[in-house]
């Protein structure tokens, strides 16, 4: 088991920058709308998806985290969790794991997927949630999409049907989990019937945003 747990170690450790590099620039390439520059920074699948693309919009990337989770000295995991400011101002979020390959010219990405946030969540108290409270409030009052990120902005920016405003009466909120970075809170109000809801935040840049909403 020792043995097992250094040979991970070393290939934690082994070219970090070569692979953090390869998916540094890659991002930066997309926000950039340089798809030659993506194009060179990965191969197989992850190549492909772009070879149809000829335009992608501009952004610019506010944070980057990017943290291998496996790999040695041939293969490499990372997760990576980007935030970047859209023309608009607003801020959008994206969480992605990332398989890359050590190729004779260097290190680079053959498969991206869209992540589903996870993080460690311990007792929070209800002192910890009135900023992610006030978010939520305005959600509900406004529904627009700059409270929120990443997949839940997606899904609402792709609904054909506009949502409008919800008329709710006796909101409570109360604290599930969390973290300095995530907060997972249970929301209960009224409209014609009762509604209780999982909503779970990130502390972005500009604050914190919603990143799922469920039903429960």
């Amino acid at each position: 088991m020792v043995g097992a747990m250094l040979y991970i170690g070393i290939g934690f450790t082994y070219d970090k920058n070569g692979i953090q590099n390869c998916a540094n620039k890659y991002f930066m390439a997309l926000c950039s709308n340089d798809i030659k520059q993506a194009k060179e920074q990965v191969t197989g699948q992850a190549l492909w998806s772009l070879s149809n693309i000829q335009e992608l919009p501009q952004a610019t990337i506010e944070k980057t985290s990017i943290t291998i989770s496996a790999g040695n000295k041939k293969w490499a995991r990372v997760n990576a969790v980007i935030e970047i400011r859209l023309n608009d101002g607003t801020i959008d979020v994206g969480w992605y794991d990332i398989d890359l390959i050590n190729t004779e010219q260097g290190w680079k990405i053959f498969n991206i997927r869209t992540q589903v946030p996870e993080a460690d969540h311990s007792l929070i108290s209800n002192n910890d949630i009135e900023e992610p409270r006030k978010v939520f409030e305005e959600y509900l009052k406004t529904t627009s999409v700059e409270c929120l990120v990443g997949s839940a902005r997606t899904a609402q920016e792709q609904n054909q049907v506009k949502l409008v405003p919800i008329e709710y009466k006796d909101l409570e909120m109360a604290p599930l989990g969390g973290n300095k970075k995530y907060k997972v809170l249970k929301a209960s109000y009224f409209t014609d019937r009762a509604v209780n809801l999982c909503v779970v935040f990130y502390k972005s840049v500009d604050g914190w945003k919603i990143i799922n909403i469920q039903q429960i």
